[in-house]
């Protein structure tokens, strides 16, 4: 290439090396993450499945979730994250369209296996904002879809103790279940249709 009276060229044994300097950025990136923003993992109800962390990503994958976002807070002990964004209309929130059911994976001993907990909550490129102040976050929804999948699968599983017996429709939800914007805390499900 010229430019002027100077010419420029290519080092093709530079070229070779850009896939090597992505994956060393990439594999700094992570050590940043995993350094800088981990926190501790939370007590939200859980289900245990007897998957490794390659089965599970598979299972779920088939049904449309991908590896959680990059950006996304790590938990300790964390081994999966996974996500499958949807567009849902939930009326306390009708600005934002975009939505997410987010699924965490951990190691577990007693029983062995795979602990899961999920969470719907708004998507976080779309509605990064929202998304960081936990509006309109719900597990018991995120948790509901995610048993949803494993039940129609048949995929046996064993809930934490606190697990809800009769969780909420995925679907249908109530004006009683809806988040109170004035509340220290969110409430446990948002009137949504999904669309």
């Amino acid at each position: 290439m010229s430019r002027g009276t100077e010419t420029l060229s290519t080092d093709p044994g530079r070229i070779k090396a850009l896939p090597d300097v992505a994956e060393q950025l990439l594999r700094v990136y992570w050590w940043l993450r995993k350094t800088a923003f981990t926190t501790e993992k939370s007590e939200n109800p859980y289900l245990v499945v007897e998957m490794t962390k390659r089965e599970a990503e598979e299972f779920f994958g088939r049904h449309h979730f991908e590896p959680g976002w990059e950006m996304s807070y790590s938990f300790r002990g964390e081994i999966l994250n996974l996500r499958r964004v949807e567009w849902a209309h939930v009326p306390e929130f009708p600005d934002l369209p975009w939505w997410q059911v987010h699924i965490r994976g951990y190691r577990h001993d007693d029983p062995p296996g795979l602990e899961l907990t999920a969470h719907f909550e708004a998507e976080p490129a779309e509605h990064p904002k929202e998304h960081l102040d936990h509006l309109g976050i719900d597990v018991p929804r995120g948790n509901a879809v995610m048993q949803h999948i494993l039940d129609e699968a048949g995929v046996e599983y064993t809930t934490s103790p606190d697990w809800s017996e009769s969780p909420p429709d995925e679907v249908s939800w109530t004006e009683e279940s809806a988040v109170d914007p004035d509340a220290d805390t969110v409430a446990e499900g948002v009137d949504v249709e999904v669309g």
